[in-house]
């Protein structure tokens, strides 16, 4: 085994310890695979995260080692179009990706409006924000269309945030609601308290920013694609994926609408109900 292979093999022991089965140190290929950004729980700083553990078990039920490496967002595409990377995670159908998509999105992101049950028991629009103390994620007023912008602009009360998810302002009454995806905010407010089993049912997700987005992964070549589909598939029906799901539920309590696409595909019993 040569050094630059143990290196790998050794980084996959120690992100893998909690439940999960190892990639082989004898694995008869890599992939070099893009992290674009941090979003903890998915993707957390020190390469690790609900979707990097996915990508990790499907590679490796197919002999592929995953190495992560983090590339700025600016540079995604340029170093998957010229080789410098082989796979990766967020990509549409209608971009300039020189390589081939998944059969399948991954993948659905979107945000909500969350609030107290008890404060704000129902928000049913966009322009129901207006009124109340607003904190977001950086560059939302960009990101979720002209009518949120309209509303960011015209609220005095808005305000957007850079790092981290303040989720503990809604207990502290620093504000009225917040704008994330749901698993984003349950991760932070139990990173940020010590009483989140009881804070988290006493929250409100209003579905008021629309369906979201559905996210490709993008494979330099389609013999990793087929091979990454291949391992999906086999999580699903080794049980490895339930596993995935049930560590990070037990930690933050999560649910699984980021996967919403694979689960409606490879789920045998209990699919989501919204599926297309």
């Amino acid at each position: 085994m040569n050094l630059e292979r143990a290196k790998i093999c050794t980084a996959v022991v120690f992100s893998w310890s909690f439940i999960l089965p190892l990639a082989p140190c004898n694995a008869s290929e890599v992939a070099i695979v893009a992290i674009d950004g941090s979003a903890p729980p998915y993707i957390a700083e020190n390469a690790t995260g609900w979707t990097l553990d996915i990508i990790q078990s499907a590679l490796a039920t197919q002999d592929v080692t995953a190495k992560f490496v983090r590339i700025i967002h600016a540079r995604v595409l340029n170093a998957f179009n010229s080789g410098e990377v082989e796979m990766v995670t967020a990509a549409k159908p209608n971009g300039k990706w020189k390589g081939f998509l998944s059969s399948w999105p991954v993948v659905r992101f979107y945000n909500v409006a969350i609030s107290l049950k008890h404060k704000v028991p129902k928000i049913s629009s966009i322009a129901d924000l207006a009124e109340y103390r607003i904190v977001a994620f950086n560059d939302a007023s960009k990101y979720l269309g002209p009518e949120f912008e309209k509303m960011a602009a015209g609220n005095a009360r808005y305000k957007e945030f850079s790092s981290y998810l303040p989720s503990r302002m809604l207990f502290a009454d620093r504000t009225d609601v917040i704008i994330s995806e749901a698993n984003i905010f349950r991760y932070w407010l139990v990173r940020q308290s010590k009483d989140a089993a009881k804070e988290e049912p006493l929250v409100a997700y209003h579905d008021i920013l629309g369906p979201g987005n559905f996210y490709w992964f993008a494979f330099k070549s389609d013999a990793l694609r087929i091979k990454f589909e291949r391992g999906i598939e086999e999580i699903y029906r080794n049980g490895t994926f339930e596993k995935i799901y049930q560590k990070y539920h037990q930690l933050y309590r999560l649910d699984r609408s980021m996967y919403q696409p694979i689960d409606c595909k490879f789920l045998k019993k209990s699919r989501p109900k919204d599926c297309l």
